[in-house]
Formats: structure tokens, C-alpha cells, sequence
């Protein structure tokens, strides 16, 4: 609110206040002259001289002290507003040197603010020259930029052609030198077998000296397994009458029955589009393994379907976040499985018949076939 709506809202008021004064004024004056008329009336009724002398008197008296009051409350209110008027025109005296003040003070800041503003021309118009100036050494250091990035990627290429061909060296070194550790394994093994079968033979050469004769294996008598545990044999022993004994087979004694297959593994193929591939069946489960040498293989929710003479017998879906390491074998087994306690474990299938009217599929999470095991006489 300004001085002006205050002043203007003071004057009002007091405005007000004197009409109100007016009005209680106006309003005594009625009822005076109320009252005198009663009296008037009342000196009619009585029209003695002493009477209307009396009311004569009282009349002007009343009158007197009427004007009296009138002229003082005049005087009043007429001091009351030339005290007010006389406080505004000093106060609007006031207000205008103020604004004077404030009026001069903002010419200065006017003339301030533009000195400040041609500085700031002048300093805009060099920022402008050194900005130009900047964009063309930006634009400088972008293409020497490109060509090092160009240079840098060329060599990073490089660098990335010699790590694979080192990688595939060392893949093949690592084939190599798993190849050469599974041979000198199977030799230690061959030996020990062999140093046994001469110490039982030895022990059989004392103690039937007299009545047998030991016969060698011949090499058609030797059968290897597809397994990594070694070779087997069987001993003949021959007695002085031409009969033949027949020994139990003799094989090494850390043999484990688990690695065995009811059906020979030889008997079933297997195909597939990447890495990850079913290699073999055993005992209730089938083996899945990544052929890959440097590469792990998500098979987070991949399906192994099992059929049984084109039928559906069961699934197993890849828990989430399971993942294949290069070189790595997995065993699912059923709930027929010995093992069936194992976390690969499929619940939705109770056992697997690996006969020639089965087939295993292998299905990746698009639901897209990536290998399958079946026999060699099963019809696809």
C-alpha cells in the first residue's frame, strides 16, 4: 500500500468520524426540539404570565447552551482537521524530499549500470574472439583425436589377433598337455597292472608249479574300454590233462562301478550347433559338456527333453544362473539315479531308457533345438 491510498484511507476515517459527530448533533437537536414542543404544549395548556415567562427563559437557556455546545464542538473538530491537515502536508513535505532522494540515487545508478554495461560490450566482444578461437583449436584436437583413435584402434586390432592366436596356441598346448597327462596316467596304470599280473602270476607259477602251466593273453584277448580307467584281461590257466580254468577278471583296484553304462556309449550319436554338446549316457544320467576352450555358456532356463518312441517323457528346465565352464562335463540325473541327490537333478523325469527308441533334445531359452543324443538305429 502506498502513502497515497494511506492517506487517503486516514481521510476517510475522518470523514467518517465527523459525519458520525454531525449525525449525534443533528440527532440532539431533534430531541430538544421534541422537548420543546412538549413544553410548548404544555405552556398552552398553562397560559399564566409566570408561566410562559418561566418557559421563555428555560427556552433561551436551552437554545444558549445548544449553540454553546454546537460552537464547541465546531471548534473541535475544525482544530482536530487543521491538526491533521497540517500532519499530512508535513508528512507529503517529507515524502518528497524522499523521493528526490531516491530519484537522484537512481539517475547515479542509471549511469552506473551503463558504464557497467559498455565494459561488458567490450568484454563480450573478446570473449567472442577467444571463443572463435577455441572452436578452431577444439576442432583442431578432434581430428588429431580421430587419427589417434583410427591409429589406437588399428593397434588394438592387432593386439587382439595376436591374443586369439595366442589363446588358440594355448588351447592347443593345454589339448596337448591334457593328452600327454591322460597317456602317462594310462601308462602308470598299464604298469601297475602289469606288475600285478606278473606278481599273481608268479604267485600262481609257485604254487601250482607241478600240475599248471600260466598262458599269456594273447592280444586279441584284450579289451579296452571307452572309459579313462584303464584295460582289462582275462587269464587262462591250463592244467597237465588239456582243461582250462577260467580266472575271475582281474582289473585295478580303484574301479568305479559308477562310471559304467548300462548300454555302450559307442552305440549312440550326438549332434549339435555350438559348443555346448551331450557327449555320453551313463548309469540314469546323461552328460553335457562345453567343448568351447576359453568361453563359459550361460544355460539358464535350457530344456533337456527325453523321448520315449516319439513321445514326451519327461523335462528338466537349467536352474537360473547356471553356467558351463570351458572344458567343463554336467551329469543330469533322474530319480531312478543313484545319485539322484545331486543338484542337477530332474525331477519331471523318472528314469532314462537309453535303448534304440529314444531320444534326448537339447533346447536352448528360445526354445530353439541345439543337439539331440539317440541311438544310431533311431528314425529322426
Amino acid at each position: 500500500m502506498t502513502q497515497r491510498d494511506k492517506e487517503r484511507n486516514g481521510f476517510s476515517r475522518y470523514q467518517s468520524s465527523v459525519q458520525e459527530l454531525l449525525k449525534k448533533v443533528n440527532g440532539s437537536i431533534s430531541q430538544h426540539e421534541i422537548f420543546i414542543r412538549e413544553e410548548i404544549n404544555k405552556a398552552r395548556r398553562d397560559s399564566t404570565d409566570k408561566n410562559r415567562e418561566y418557559f421563555h427563559k428555560e427556552l433561551h437557556l436551552a437554545m444558549k447552551e445548544i449553540r454553546d455546545n454546537f460552537e464547541t464542538e465546531t471548534k473541535k473538530a475544525r482544530k482536530t482537521w487543521e491538526e491533521w491537515y497540517k500532519k499530512k502536508i508535513s508528512d507529503i513535505k517529507k515524502s518528497s524530499e524522499r523521493f528526490n532522494s531516491t530519484q537522484t540515487q537512481a539517475r547515479e545508478e542509471v549511469l552506473r549500470i551503463k558504464s557497467f554495461v559498455n565494459e561488458l560490450r567490450v568484454k563480450i566482444s573478446d570473449a567472442d574472439t577467444m571463443s572463435q578461437q577455441l572452436s578452431k583449436r577444439i576442432e583442431e584436437m578432434k581430428f588429431r583425436e580421430d587419427e589417434e583413435l583410427k591409429m589406437f584402434e588399428q593397434a588394438l586390432l592387432e593386439k587382439h589377433s595376436a591374443t586369439e592366436r595366442m589363446q588358440q596356441q594355448c588351447a592347443k598346448l593345454s589339448v596337448e598337455l591334457e593328452t600327454l597327462t591322460e597317456n602317462q596316467i594310462n601308462l602308470r596304470n598299464e604298469i601297475a597292472f602289469y606288475r600285478k599280473l606278473m606278481e599273481n602270476a608268479e604267485n600262481l607259477r609257485t604254487t601250482y608249479q607241478s600240475n599248471f602251466v600260466i598262458d599269456t593273453p594273447s592280444p586279441i584277448m584284450r579289451t579296452k574300454s571307452h572309459h579313462s580307467y584303464g584295460s582289462a584281461y582275462s587269464l587262462n590257466v591250463r592244467d597237465t590233462h588239456d582243461r582250462i580254468i577260467q580266472r575271475q577278471e582281474i582289473q585295478r583296484q580303484d574301479y568305479d562301478i559308477s562310471n559304467l553304462s548300462t548300454i555302450n556309449s559307442q552305440q549312440f550319436r550326438s549332434y549339435s550347433k555350438g559348443d555346448v554338446k551331450m557327449i555320453e549316457h551313463k548309469d540314469e544320467c546323461i552328460v553335457i559338456e562345453n567343448t568351447n576352450s576359453y568361453k563359459s555358456k550361460d544355460l539358464s532356463n535350457w530344456k533337456l527333453h527325453h523321448y520315449v518312441d516319439g513321445a514326451l517323457s519327461g523335462i528338466f528346465i537349467f536352474p537360473v544362473a547356471t553356467h558351463i565352464h570351458p572344458q567343463e562335463k554336467i551329469s543330469i540325473h533322474s530319480l531312478r539315479s543313484l545319485n539322484f541327490l545331486e543338484e542337477m537333478t530332474a525331477t519331471q523325469i523318472r528314469n532314462f531308457d537309453f535303448s534304440n527308441h529314444t531320444k534326448t533334445v537339447l533346447v536352448d531359452d528360445a526354445d530353439e533345438e541345439v543337439g539331440w543324443y539317440a541311438h544310431v538305429t533311431y528314425n529322426h
